[in-house]
């Protein structure tokens, strides 16, 4: 995957400092960073993978646990939430253009702000709320296009058609068989779910293994990573001076021969 890990481990370790602070204070909240967490890393294969319709890109749960805690902690949070996880995980990627992250992120987080009125015309079933919380955000896709036309209409079309189903079954699917799960555990007045923490971190020190193994410690300090790139900036420095002393060698090297 094409994803700058360092900048991923430093957001995670922030993410678990703010779970360790807020947990005997206030148990929601610690929860909500956890889910911060699960978020994050389930975009990461869609920003650091190119796949067809975004399909990598749009089976995370970014958006389930963002409906989740608008619902339940507050639509403001939930925004936010969003936000994080749309910008955050794209800041470690290259995947999709800016562009099409901002906009998307941009809807996502007007939605959230309504999802509390709109979990109340669904019924108050989550399945429904992910549906039209999917489709609403697909259809503002139509109206930027119409004033922004960045790509030809058969390739909008196409794209609008493939994505739009992949979101709906993806998110509704989420919806049935996981969310009355992440619903439970950040419901006011409910307990910090420890054995969830314990997996997701079982799940990031694996990561970590894989990617980096077991002794790669420094590239946690950050100023290791600015080492590394003032050496090479310095590197390529110093290599310009020996290309221009070499040049300048040459020529007075011919101006010598003609004498």
């Amino acid at each position: 995957m094409m994803i700058h890990w360092p900048q991923v481990i430093v957001v995670t370790i922030v993410l678990y400092v703010l779970i360790i602070i807020s947990l005997p204070f206030n148990a929601v909240y610690a929860t909500l960073f956890l889910f911060a967490i699960i978020a994050y890393w389930s975009r990461l294969p869609g920003v650091g993978i190119p796949s067809p319709f975004f399909i990598l890109y749009l089976a995370d749960v970014v958006d389930l646990l963002s409906v989740i805690v608008s619902i339940n902690v507050g639509p403001l949070q939930g925004a936010v939430f969003s936000a994080f996880g749309n910008f955050g995980s794209r800041l470690a990627g290259i995947f999709p253009k800016w562009w099409s992250v901002v906009r998307d992120s941009s809807f996502q987080f007007i939605i959230c702000l309504m999802m509390p009125f709109i979990h109340d015309l669904s019924g108050g079933n989550l399945e429904m709320s992910m549906f039209f919380f999917t489709l609403i955000r697909r259809i503002l896709f139509i109206f930027v296009y119409i004033f922004y036309q960045d790509i030809p209409l058969p390739n909008f079309i196409g794209l609008w058609i493939g994505a739009t189903a992949s979101s709906i079954l993806i998110n509704v699917f989420y919806a049935k068989y996981f969310g009355w799960f992440f619903d439970g555990l950040i419901q006011s007045g409910v307990e910090f779910n420890w054995l969830l923490f314990l997996i997701v971190t079982v799940i990031v020190l694996t990561g970590k293994v894989v990617f980096f193994g077991r002794s790669s410690v420094r590239w946690l300090d950050q100023s290791y990573i600015l080492r590394r790139l003032f050496k090479g900036f310095s590197q390529s420095k110093r290599k310009k001076r020996m290309a221009v002393n070499d040049d300048d060698a040459r020529f007075v090297h011919e101006i010598m021969r003609k004498i």
